[in-house]
């Protein structure tokens, strides 16, 4: 918090008064920056800046899933062709055992963008298990298990989506 002395109020580094609140600029999604700069959905804010969640890639102005995103597929703006869906990466005819979601193959289980349905989408800090978006907390470990996984939070995953470890009620 902040400290207010003969009716002036100061906050600790890297926060700023927004309002009548100290706020840390430095990595509130709302605030992020300065005050009032929100994030979208798919973003975080990290040292003041809007970046787009782990496992999603910056093409332009919006944060994408090359994995199965077909206007970039594979990379920014690779972008398949009429009768072509992206699965992996990889513009193809054929989603194999995934479900078809407009000219992507998703699986409805793990996908954050497709989560148990096209276009049900899970907010930046949740991951998509069963189908059903919850919360996960990214600890500092590389790889599992991981000390650091505990309470709600007790099962270490490696997840592809966020393509790192993460702590989760449960493994997608």
């Amino acid at each position: 918090g902040g400290a207010c002395v003969d009716g002036q109020c100061t906050c600790p580094p890297d926060s700023m008064m927004c309002g009548n609140a100290c706020v840390d600029v430095q990595n509130d999604p709302n605030n992020c920056g300065n005050c009032g700069v929100a994030c979208s959905d798919l973003q975080s804010c990290e040292a003041g800046n809007c970046v787009c969640a782990p496992g999603y890639t910056q093409c332009g102005n919006a944060c994408v899933n090359v994995a199965n995103d077909p206007n970039h597929c594979g990379d920014c703006g690779t972008a398949c062709g009429p009768n072509q869906v992206c699965m992996n990466g990889s513009c193809t005819q054929d989603c194999g055992g995934l479900a078809q979601c407009g000219q992507s193959c998703v699986d409805f289980k793990s996908d954050p963008l497709n989560c148990g349905e096209c276009g049900k989408q899970c907010k930046a800090d949740q991951v998509c298990v069963d189908g059903k978006c919850e919360d996960y907390f990214i600890p500092n470990c590389n790889s599992c298990p991981c000390d650091e996984c505990q309470g709600d939070f007790d099962q270490c995953c490696f997840n592809d989506f966020v393509d790192h470890t993460v702590c989760a009620k449960e493994c997608p």
